[in-house]
């Protein structure tokens, strides 16, 4: 029976590290939790942990109670590997410190991985989008200056052909298409980055948005911040390439009288609703283009979409996207 309430406080608190990691907590919300219920559960003094890679250090590290010696430390070691090193600070004997490093080596494991997934994926997504932003410089400066002097040279070239009719119609005839060329360029440029968010930022280009889609027969209505802090370029294009795409399916299929877009920050993240007051989607219809176009954007910038029935109405649609609120 002496063994019975260590074991209780060792499973009490892994009970509850396990709750809170399936919430999505970063790695330093994680290990500092860990060392508070090291503190509460199995009567030790202090705590302190700091989460390793390769033998690098994570940048996370965390303490509770008093870090008094002596100090007994435990690799937190999964699958060969060590992710971290746990000191407990005057443990009581039979605590159960070990079950606890045990068990709590693949949490620790799999917050680690999924943070450097998590880092990863932000490198990639911001390379992505300078190269995107270098491209678009390009194509305005170099591609679509050079065309726009040809164009303006054909022209020229066609009015000196005064007496060469047949000269002028393909000199004239060129001069189009140089210019057909060139906004397909300006097209591709204002997809790679549109002029709104350049202009106006985030919050605007979305009121700019809503305004443009309403009076065509069905109000549309916009609730966004007059002022959203900078997010990654990245986030904001997929926010209003989104928002576009959900109010342009809600006019075309919704059937309804009123859409509203919203946004809403926190700390970590950005929601985005479309919601309209249609007779709702049929259980079995398939996803469009639009919507997989959308959840694509999500996704792409670590965010995720869906589609839901709404809950203040007996009917209507929700298309609800969550996106990385960090900033730039």
């Amino acid at each position: 029976m002496v063994r019975e309430r260590p074991e209780r406080g060792v499973q009490a608190a892994l009970r509850l590290l396990a709750a809170r990691i399936r919430d999505d907590v970063r790695p330093a919300e994680a290990v500092t939790l860990a060392c508070e219920l090291a503190v509460a559960h199995l009567g030790v003094a202090g705590a302190a942990l700091r989460t390793l890679r390769r033998g690098a250090a994570a940048g996370c590290r965390a303490r509770a109670g008093l870090p008094t010696a002596p100090a007994v430390r435990r690799p937190l070691v999964h699958q060969g590997e060590v992710y971290g090193v746990f000191s407990f600070y005057a443990p009581p004997r039979g605590c159960g410190l070990d079950t606890y490093v045990d068990q709590l080596s693949p949490m620790v494991a799999a917050l680690v991985l999924r943070e450097e997934l998590r880092r990863r994926g932000d490198q990639v997504v911001a390379a992505r989008e300078a190269e995107r932003h270098r491209l678009r410089r390009d194509l305005h400066d170099g591609l679509g200056g050079n065309l726009a002097s040809i164009r303006l040279r054909l022209e020229t070239a066609a009015d000196l052909l005064v007496h060469e009719p047949r000269g002028r119609r393909l000199v004239a005839d060129a001069a189009r298409t140089a210019a057909g060329i060139n906004a397909e360029i300006r097209s591709v440029i204002d997809d790679l980055r549109p002029p709104d968010l350049a202009e106006a930022g985030l919050a605007g280009a979305l009121v700019r948005l809503a305004a443009r889609h309403d009076g065509t027969g069905t109000e549309v209505r916009a609730r966004v911040p007059r002022r959203l802090r900078a997010l990654h370029p990245a986030v904001e294009v997929a926010a209003y390439r989104i928002a576009a795409e959900g109010l342009t399916n809600a006019l075309r299929h919704a059937a309804a009288r009123t859409v509203q877009l919203g946004v809403w920050t926190s700390a970590t993240a950005l929601r985005l609703d479309i919601a309209d007051d249609g007779p709702g989607r049929p259980p079995r219809r398939p996803l469009g283009l639009g919507i997989a176009s959308m959840a694509r954007r999500a996704e792409e910038v670590g965010g995720t979409l869906r589609i839901l029935p709404r809950t203040d109405l007996p009917h209507g649609t929700l298309v609800r996207a969550l996106l990385p609120g960090g900033t730039v």
